[in-house]
């Protein structure tokens, strides 16, 4: 049996009316979506897509406390196109999963072990 788990995607890119609004649509998700997903169990984790054109890792922390405040585990999509220190952010934040990891460095794949993550989808280093 596959047991699927409902995880909110809404922090995972910047809906093209808001791209000149970014941080009115992160409010957006800190201050109604996230409590609506919270208040009617519409997922059991929250993913941000971490990477420097959708979420900065500033963006990513916020949206993480503001989800960890309702109880809602965050899993990570970071470093997979540039490493930008997301793993390292995932470590740090205490991430459930951080997820595509193609171009983390090794300080980001040495705070993740450090973390013992329980589930860790895919992790290569980038070729140089």
């Amino acid at each position: 049996m596959i047991r699927v788990v409902p995880t909110f995607l809404g922090a995972h890119e910047i809906p093209e009316e808001f791209r000149a609004n970014r941080s009115g649509y992160i409010d957006l998700i800190i201050n109604e979506m996230l409590p609506a997903v919270h208040r009617d169990q519409l997922a059991e984790y929250v993913d941000v897509f971490c990477e420097s054109h959708v979420f900065s890792l500033a963006e990513t922390a916020r949206i993480v406390r503001a989800a960890r405040a309702l109880g809602l585990p965050a899993r990570l999509h970071v470093d997979q196109l540039k490493d930008s220190g997301g793993a390292a952010l995932a470590a740090s934040l205490g991430a459930a999963t951080a997820d595509h990891l193609e171009c983390t460095n090794s300080a980001g794949i040495q705070a993740l072990s450090r973390q013992m993550f329980n589930r860790c989808s895919f992790l290569v280093q980038c070729m140089r």
